[in-house]
């Protein structure tokens, strides 16, 4: 009687079909800022200072009479962002293609120089294997290979850092995001 019974409910049941989606290929992308961060209001932040920094006519960032290079420039606001605890560190996620996504599509940002050109100098942090605000030259130093920082190149990153995080805490969204 019970065998009849589950025969008759497997009748009466639709037939459904498990669709198996393909996955998406390559690595999954990682989140470039906390959830609790409005992506629009910090593209309108990190907008702003590019307007207001990048001199069309030397095509860098100048800043207080100090002239930064402007992937250079942009790569430390993002650093400036790990630093205050806004965005994950850029060591254990991949955010290469999707802070350059954000900067192109999101902050409508126009970069003078392509995005290869951006990955290979987020790549020079990136493999050192510390995020920018906790290198030292001991680390660079120890791990002197191609592609990484030089120890030389440190003093412009970090004053650079420096200067992106003293930026964005003048922006009152971030600013009130920091005090968090």
């Amino acid at each position: 009687m019970r065998d009849e019974l589950n025969d008759l409910i497997k009748q009466l049941e639709p037939e459904t079909e498990v669709k198996n989606f393909p996955k998406p290929k390559g690595r999954p992308k990682s989140a470039i800022f906390h959830e609790w961060v409005d992506e629009e209001l910090l593209a309108n932040c990190i907008s702003g200072l590019h307007q207001r920094y990048f001199n069309h006519t030397c095509r860098m960032m100048v800043v207080d009479n100090e002239t930064y290079g402007e992937t250079d420039f942009m790569l430390c606001v993002y650093c400036a962002l790990v630093k205050l605890r806004l965005a994950p560190s850029v060591i254990h996620n991949q955010v290469n293609k999707q802070y350059y996504r954000f900067l192109t599509d999101v902050c409508r940002i126009k970069l003078t120089e392509k995005e290869r050109t951006y990955n290979n100098h987020l790549n020079k942090v990136i493999r050192t294997g510390c995020d920018l605000h906790l290198l030292t030259e001991d680390i660079l130093i120890k791990k002197q290979s191609a592609g990484v920082m030089r120890p030389e190149e440190l003093a412009v990153w970090k004053q650079a850092i420096d200067v992106a995080e003293t930026l964005l805490l003048m922006d009152e969204y971030t600013l009130s995001l920091a005090k968090k």
